[in-house]
């Protein structure tokens, strides 16, 4: 049975050994891209982050315009981030450091080019100085990198800046 086995091995190699090598065919359809390219994923390019200047908020509401179209604006997921001087960012609405400060937010636009979005506090008292990014994913973006990525903490801002490719120091910041 061994010699058996052992001739049938030696045939099927020779064999496969022999074979002429055929011409080479026409090139198939191209594949679909990979998830992520060497800037990010996909569509990373149509996501936008607005960057605003340390200011202080008082406990009255604060207004930020940033040149976001209304027709944009409903149709994107928009993230807002602050920076309370102490190199955390806290997702808005939310608390920010010591958690004795919550805001709330709301967007509008009124004008075709631009979108505005409203910083209320909701508890807590005192000033608080506070540098603000806006991100804005439109919906088509959003909806390819939730199907590529479910593992981004929209809530954490580093991990939404290392996914979009967003900048996470406020060096950055005009």
């Amino acid at each position: 049975m061994v010699f058996s086995s052992a001739i049938v091995f030696i045939l099927s190699t020779v064999l496969f050994l022999s074979c002429k090598k055929g011409d080479v065919g026409p090139a198939g359809e191209a594949g679909p891209a990979g998830p992520e390219g060497p800037t990010g994923p996909i569509g990373a390019a149509n996501v936008t982050q607005f960057n605003f200047p340390a200011f202080t908020h008082t406990g009255a509401e604060v207004s930020k315009t940033f040149n976001l179209p209304k027709a944009d604006l409903d149709k994107s997921l928009v993230f807002v981030y602050v920076n309370p001087s102490n190199a955390y960012w806290y997702p808005l609405p939310g608390g920010t450091a010591g958690g004795t400060l919550t805001y709330r937010i709301y967007f509008g636009s009124t004008s075709s080019a631009t979108s505005t979005v409203y910083v209320s506090r909701i508890s807590g008292a005192g000033s608080e100085t506070m540098t603000m990014r806006i991100v804005v994913i439109p919906a088509a973006t959003q909806q390819t990198a939730a199907r590529m990525n479910t593992n981004v903490n929209m809530n954490d801002y580093l991990a939404v800046a290392k996914y979009y490719n967003l900048p996470t120091t406020t060096e950055r910041l005009p």
